[in-house]
């Protein structure tokens, strides 16, 4: 049993400075902007998008988790058919916050970091969202439910940068009718 020990105790030393090296590309993050469209809501805000790498095929195919973290201004809790002239302060929201948790498949540009030099790419993920808002009168939107998301990627020409072009959708956990449902777009810079 002793003659084992060193061995396996000098692979084990040896294994975690190797992946320790690898932890650069294992994570990548990204800021951008994005927009929100629901039935009771609409709005735009900055977007930051970290996520971690935890099972990479090759220099060009992994596996993430990670969030698309946005914290928005400007919204506008009312349908547009109750919008008019007349639509006051109240109608504006004092806060919108956006995060999903998603597990995403990620290909060709910024599928890990500094990993290729591909010129475009692509990715897509589900997972579970969280969304709320409220406005100075009292109109509040809490909901939260499975999320879908996909997008591509593009190499922005400067090494390892690139713009990413993402859309979601995320179903109200009450029911997948859309009542609250929330669509979302955004751009990011992935540095």
């Amino acid at each position: 049993m002793r003659k084992y020990l060193l061995p396996v105790l000098f692979l084990c030393v040896f294994s975690v400075k190797a992946f320790a090296q690898d932890d650069v590309r294992r994570f990548a993050h990204a800021l951008g902007v994005s927009a929100f469209f629901g039935r009771s809501t609409t709005a735009l805000g900055f977007t930051y998008s970290p996520r971690l790498n935890f099972l990479v095929f090759t220099n060009e195919s992994s596996f993430s988790a990670g969030t698309h973290a946005t914290f928005l201004g400007g919204t506008i809790n009312s349908s547009s058919d109750d919008l008019n002239d007349a639509t006051s302060s109240e109608d504006f929201s004092s806060y919108c916050v956006d995060i999903p948790v998603v597990i995403e498949y990620n290909f060709g540009a910024s599928a890990i970091a500094g990993g290729n030099t591909h010129k475009m790419g692509f990715f897509m993920g589900a997972g579970y969202g969280f969304h709320n808002s409220g406005s100075k009168n009292g109109r509040d939107l809490h909901t939260n439910g499975p999320v879908v998301s996909a997008g591509l990627r593009f190499s922005a020409g400067m090494g390892e940068a690139s713009f990413e072009l993402r859309g979601q959708y995320m179903f109200d956990k009450l029911s997948f009718n859309g009542e609250y449902s929330i669509t979302g777009v955004g751009l990011s810079y992935h540095f």
